[in-house]
């Protein structure tokens, strides 16, 4: 797992999509949660939305000057979007009675690149999932979760449509090591809610799986295991709905490789489908 000995501190990653608000919602409970010192709400304008084709249909070139003053105006209208953008951001940390300090940071360029996730200065990374029912656009950055979450050293924090408190979590553990790397993870914290354990087929010992149980019901928490084999997404969305819960905690690529729905590219389908935040414990990268 990633060594976070420095500040808890979390980078929110919003396009201004309506998962704007829900995912600075979320930031504010994770910093609650995590005791953040800081919170960096940070959009980027996507320069691809900007390419244009230089040649018609017809295959004449487009006149420079027209190509210029097209330009002049979206860069206008992209500025105006970003005003428009912090307010919302503003208003939803005002509405939160939060704390916590806060900034926004508007910049240009391709997401991955200008979000620079290897800074160490956060320990935590909030982005939202585009929804099921939302046409592709790969200027959303949920269009791109995955790769975000595979280059990121930070935990990540999917956050859902809307922003619901959460009593109930589902700890989808599959190896032994996935069960301590979510251990180590929670007991550095303080957290108020119950746990779900659920356990694919037989790959961790019972005993493993009570000494799990014991810790975090020595912390003071409740805690409940479900064993059983997730097939496919709508299994552990089945099992969410059954046991209440709110939200997912996983370690990003722990699942075996016959578990092809949480292989990379398909996470996205999964998280989806469960429509609850979904917390990515990264594993140690070389």
């Amino acid at each position: 797992m990633t060594d976070r000995k420095g500040p808890e501190n979390i980078l929110v990653c919003v396009d201004g999509s309506e998962y704007t608000e829900s995912s600075v919602a979320h930031a504010v409970w994770l910093s609650q949660l995590i005791g953040s010192e800081k919170v960096r709400v940070h959009y980027v304008t996507d320069v691809s939305k900007f390419r244009i084709p230089l040649v018609n249909e017809m295959g004449s070139s487009v006149g420079l000057q027209s190509c210029n003053g097209l330009f002049s105006e979206l860069y206008e209208q992209e500025k105006a979007n970003v005003r428009l953008i912090e307010d919302r951001v503003r208003k939803t940390f005002e509405e939160s009675d939060s704390k916590v300090n806060y900034e926004f940071v508007a910049d240009q360029g391709f997401p991955l690149d200008a979000l620079k996730l290897e800074d160490v200065d956060y320990s935590h990374l909030v982005i939202g999932k585009r929804g099921e029912n939302r046409a592709a656009d790969a200027s959303h950055l949920g269009s791109h979760m995955c790769d975000f979450i595979e280059h990121a050293r930070q935990t990540c924090l999917v956050s859902s449509a809307s922003y619901s408190p959460i009593a109930r979590c589902l700890m989808l553990v599959f190896e032994e090591s996935d069960l301590q790397l979510q251990l180590d993870y929670w007991k550095e914290f303080s957290v108020n809610f119950e746990f779900v354990i659920a356990i694919a087929e037989k790959k961790v010992s019972q005993s493993k799986i009570s000494e799990a149980a014991e810790e975090l019901e020595f912390r003071g928490l409740k805690v409940s295991v479900s064993e059983g084999i997730f097939e496919n997404a709508e299994s552990v969305r089945d099992l969410l709905q059954r046991k209440q819960c709110e939200a997912v905690s996983v370690v990003w690529n722990s699942a075996p490789k016959w578990l092809s729905f949480f292989k990379k590219g398909d996470l996205l389908p999964v998280m989806n489908i469960c429509r609850v935040p979904f917390l990515i414990i990264p594993k140690e990268k070389n």
